[in-house]
């Protein structure tokens, strides 16, 4: 599986911070590598959130050596050793299965996957500290404020990992200070200063919809307070949906992870050829037949709303959104909806990083007037 990445460069940091945004699904995560340059350009790259413990003397053995750049790398959660990266997947078991429920928020791999991705996020060779750090969490475990203080508490402080360049030494970052906000904050943050500003954003009231792996997401915002009451989720992932084709093309298939992963490319590129047992598949008949699956979903949603009048501008992101904006332009046609195709699965990410960079340099001018 290839890294999934916006086009852009690394950016150099200001002297002043090193500020970084991660978001953790189901199925994917994904991490800026750098801080926002010229305005609206920030480089995001992603990795399946796949995580298989692994024996490091065979992975190392299995993972190309000098034949080809390493793509994933090996850390270590409370004495045990876990395959990260972009091709970690090749590392696990015929068997293996990710996490579709909350467990995966206190769950070691959990831990993995941010070590993993501080990694990737290309720190400041002279610098080994992230001053600030925003993640994202499903609006559910968000609202659950045990869930949410103990992934801020596991993240902050010293996270070690391998070196860059291939050398068996290790790196230790440092991480000074956590923000965790509801997935769906992010997305709103960045549409919000894409379309107008951050001006009205007080002033209105949003709906925000995030097709994950795992889930449908929906956040109801006043401003930026969430409400509860009209938030909500259902499995109306991308994985429910390569389920149903799976169940479709033959049985068992949706236990093989191989399998599943060819039908999640194949659903997101048009242009890629699937093949099983040996012959080309046309995914496009099975296309058809998800409509039902997502309009189950999506009714769910509407029930939720109650009498949606009030809301006055709809927000669609995630990877998976693409799949329900022809409902959803049905369903809110009288409305405002927002949808970007091309940044869509890095939406909430961005807004994550706006409000890391502005929390960490208002920290960096608060230490020079003091110092001064």
């Amino acid at each position: 599986m290839q890294v999934i990445s916006k086009s852009q460069p690394a950016v150099a940091e200001p002297a002043a911070f090193t500020a970084r945004a991660i978001d953790i699904g189901f199925g994917y995560t994904k991490f800026t590598r750098g801080h926002f340059q010229g305005g609206s350009a920030i480089d995001c790259d992603a990795f399946p959130s796949v995580a298989p413990s692994v024996v490091p003397a065979a992975h190392e053995l299995s993972s190309g050596g000098a034949l080809r750049e390493q793509s994933s790398v090996n850390v270590v959660v409370e004495g045990q050793t876990y395959a990260v990266g972009p091709d970690a997947l090749r590392a696990a078991g015929g068997q293996f299965r990710r996490f579709l429920d909350e467990s995966f928020f206190a769950s070691p791999q959990y831990l993995a996957l941010l070590r993993g991705a501080l990694y990737y996020m290309d720190l400041p060779q002279d610098r080994s500290v992230i001053d600030y750090l925003v993640v994202g969490l499903p609006t559910n475990v968000y609202l659950n404020g045990d869930s949410r203080s103990r992934v801020g508490s596991r993240f902050v402080g010293d996270h070690r990992i391998p070196s860059r360049g291939g050398s068996a030494s290790e790196r230790v970052v440092n991480v000074r200070n956590v923000h965790v906000l509801p997935q769906a904050m992010g997305a709103l943050i960045s549409q919000c200063e894409a379309q107008r500003g951050l001006g009205r954003l007080a002033a209105e009231t949003h709906l925000v919809v995030d097709v994950g792996f795992g889930t449908m997401l929906w956040m109801v915002a006043e401003g930026q307070t969430p409400n509860p009451s009209r938030s909500g989720q259902t499995m109306g992932g991308v994985a429910t949906l390569l389920q149903a084709i799976a169940a479709h093309l033959g049985v068992g298939l949706k236990d093989n992870p191989q399998v599943m992963n060819r039908l999640d490319r194949a659903l997101r590129d048009e242009s890629y050829e699937l093949k099983l047992n040996g012959k080309t598949v046309d995914i496009a008949p099975y296309r058809k037949k998800l409509q039902g699956v997502l309009a189950e979903h999506l009714a769910v949603l509407t029930r939720s709303l109650g009498d949606f009048t009030d809301i006055d501008n709809v927000y669609l992101c995630g990877g998976g959104g693409i799949h329900y904006l022809p409902l959803l332009q049905e369903t809110f046609r009288n409305y405002r909806l927002f949808c970007n195709p091309d940044q869509a699965r890095f939406e909430n990410l961005r807004g994550f990083q706006m409000v890391a960079e502005r929390q960490a340099g208002k920290q960096a001018q608060s230490r020079f007037e003091v110092e001064a």
